[in-house]
This record gives C-alpha cells, sequence and structure tokens, in this order.
C-alpha cells in the first residue's frame, strides 16, 4: 500500500512547478517522485533571440536542448498532479519493481480515476483506494468550524431579535392592559343592559 500526492512551489494552480511522490504506507519512505515543470529558462531566452524558427542556427540548438529541457508539462497547472501520478505508476514495474494496487488518496477522486483509466497494469489490474485518514479530519474540522462560525452568528442575530421583541413588548404592554380593561367594561356594562331589558319586560 502506497500514499500518493502532489505539492506546488505556491499554493493554488497557478504554480509552474510541481512535486509528486509515492511514499510507502507502512515503512514512510519516499518510493518514487516526479517533478513537473511547465516552464524552462532556456526557452525563454532563446526564444528572444531567434525570432525567425526556421533558421537553422535554431534547429540546431532546438535538437541539443531538447533531451534537457525542464518543461516537462504542457496541459493546465491543475493537471499536473494528475499526470505526475500517473507517470509514478506507468514507471513503477520498471523502474522499481513493485505494483501499487493499493492507493491512499487525499480525497481528489479525479486524480484516482484517472490512474484507474490508464490503467498501468493491465485491463485485468484493480487498483483499489484507501481514504486518508488525515484529509477526512482535516475536510471535517474544516466544516466543524465553519458550522460554529455560521451558529455564533444565528445566535447573535437571534439574541438581538429577541432584545428588540422584549422592548416593544414593554412598550405596547400599558397599551395591551388598558384596551383588556375597556373590553371588560364593555362586557359587564352589556351584562347589566341586558338584565335591566328581561326585568322590564318581566322574561
Amino acid at each position: 500500500m502506497v500514499s500518493g500526492d502532489g505539492t506546488w512551489k505556491t499554493r493554488g494552480h497557478s504554480s509552474l512547478v510541481g512535486v509528486c511522490t509515492v511514499i510507502g504506507a507502512e515503512s514512510g519512505k519516499v518510493i518514487d517522485i516526479d517533478v513537473t515543470s511547465s516552464y524552462c529558462k532556456s526557452c525563454e531566452v532563446s526564444n528572444k533571440l531567434y525570432s525567425d524558427k526556421s533558421k537553422s542556427s535554431y534547429q540546431q540548438w532546438q535538437s541539443h536542448h531538447a533531451n534537457s529541457c525542464q518543461k516537462k508539462h504542457f496541459g493546465s497547472e491543475g493537471k499536473m498532479e494528475i499526470e505526475g501520478i500517473k507517470k509514478l505508476f506507468r514507471r513503477s514495474v520498471v523502474e522499481r519493481g513493485v505494483r501499487y494496487l493499493s492507493y491512499i488518496g487525499d480525497g481528489d477522486a479525479s486524480t484516482f480515476k484517472d490512474v484507474c483509466e490508464d490503467k498501468p497494469y493491465g485491463i485485468n489490474t484493480t487498483i483499489e483506494k484507501a481514504e486518508c485518514v488525515g484529509h477526512v479530519q482535516k475536510r471535517m474540522g474544516t466544516r466543524l468550524r465553519r458550522l460554529k462560525k455560521d451558529m455564533k452568528r444565528k445566535i447573535k442575530f437571534l439574541k438581538k431579535v429577541l432584545e428588540v421583541g422584549g422592548s416593544l413588548i414593554v412598550q405596547i404592554e400599558p397599551a395591551i392592559v388598558g384596551f383588556c380593561s375597556v373590553n371588560q367594561l364593555c362586557s359587564k356594562m352589556f351584562q347589566k343592559f341586558h338584565l335591566d331589558l328581561l326585568t322590564r319586560h318581566h322574561l
């Protein structure tokens, strides 16, 4: 069982350099590593020196530079990890003499999906994935902290509503009491009038 992951020189998907590693889950040792770059300083300089790419001087330089060119990745920066891990799986048998059949991932389903579709060990070999506990804890902690923050905001809002509501009740309480008193008085007057009416008609 191995653990595979990628990292970048700078955070986010704007880095020009990425590193992918495969580490033994039990030994904790690095089994293989691949450095991927989408930038080459020599190529940048040559573009300024050789404005005409059709000249023989540029063609000659290009033929000598091809093997030492630092630019190994030509896709988007977000694909660096996927391509790097796939490369490590493909060469594991030839260069390391092993097959990575159990893979501990970081929750990035796209990397594992692409590795399985690449079928580095043939169509009859299945690669299994196990979730990294550390990444699960990290995601759970992030969600719990977000929930705590949201609950604090909601509780603060509820307290404010109760404070405003309480002050309104205090303000309208005399009016409510007065209304009830008037209502009771009217009820008593109606009852007295009704009794007088019954008495006059001997009912």
